[in-house]
């Protein structure tokens, strides 16, 4: 703990100090092989690369793949060999509005705190009803099982408000090729849950926030940050117990750390 209140107190020095991060997605993939197989000897530096996507540069990819689901969900390959998904958010659907602002809110969330834990997500120029993120490919069934209370994406969940993921045929969330899990379809946040697998302030024990903790960096982030501008400038407009309720959840990790 004193190596973290000492990095803290660095990084509020520092936090002036810091550029404001870009609005556009990165996405990052190594080379892939043919048939569609990660390649058993990625390059040693990724490729990254800022993606701006339109409707017309997915009707272009040579490979394109119905995924299905009530979004009409697809996989594109674009020239480049980097590989994407899209579904299609309808104005009429309930919600929509919220839905699409919930898939960007827990990546740019994920990516506030250097958790990895959400593909990168956008939606398409010209088109704020697509959303496209990056796909990921899946490791073989039965390796390295997932368990939600034993990942950090148990605290995420709670800190996010989702209902509708669990451990049960991996119900939104992707055990990916490279050992990492990830939190996929993450619409139903913020209020918007409709199942139910909540995390409750009951279910929150101090292994967990180890566990999201693990980086200080992830720490002083989550400390520092203002959560009430980060909540008006992902999801406005939204309702007022929609918000208060993910400030309460802030503060109470936020008593954890402090009281640990």
């Amino acid at each position: 703990m004193p190596r973290f209140f000492e990095l803290l107190k660095s990084s509020r020095k520092k936090q002036s100090n810091q550029s404001a991060p870009s609005s556009s997605v990165t996405f990052t993939e190594g080379p892939i092989a043919e048939g569609g197989a990660e390649s058993e000897t990625p390059a040693k530096m990724p490729l990254k690369k800022k993606l701006t996507v339109t409707d017309r540069d997915l009707s272009r990819c040579r490979d394109i793949k119905s995924m299905g689901g009530t979004h009409n969900v697809k996989r594109y390959c674009l020239p480049d060999q980097v590989y994407l998904i899209s579904k299609d958010i309808p104005i009429w659907e309930p919600h929509s509005e919220e839905t699409v602002q919930n898939e960007i809110f827990a990546y740019k969330f994920s990516k506030k705190l250097n958790l990895g834990l959400v593909p990168e997500t956008t939606t398409a120029q010209g088109n704020n009803r697509k959303i496209i993120s990056r796909y990921i490919r899946s490791r073989p069934a039965g390796i390295d099982k997932f368990s939600r209370p034993n990942d950090k994406m148990f605290l995420f969940d709670y800190l996010l408000n989702t209902g509708d993921r669990n451990n049960h045929n991996n119900h939104n969330v992707i055990e990916g090729a490279d050992g990492n899990n990830y939190a996929i379809d993450n619409e139903s946040i913020l209020g918007l849950a409709v199942g139910g697998n909540f995390v409750t302030e009951k279910d929150i024990k101090q292994e967990h926030i180890d566990l999201f903790f693990k980086d200080d960096q992830t720490k002083i982030k989550f400390m520092l940050t203002d959560w009430e501008a980060f909540f008006n400038k992902h999801a406005p407009n939204r309702a007022s117990e929609s918000k208060i309720e993910f400030l309460n959840r802030i503060e109470f990790v936020k008593q954890q750390i402090n009281n640990n």
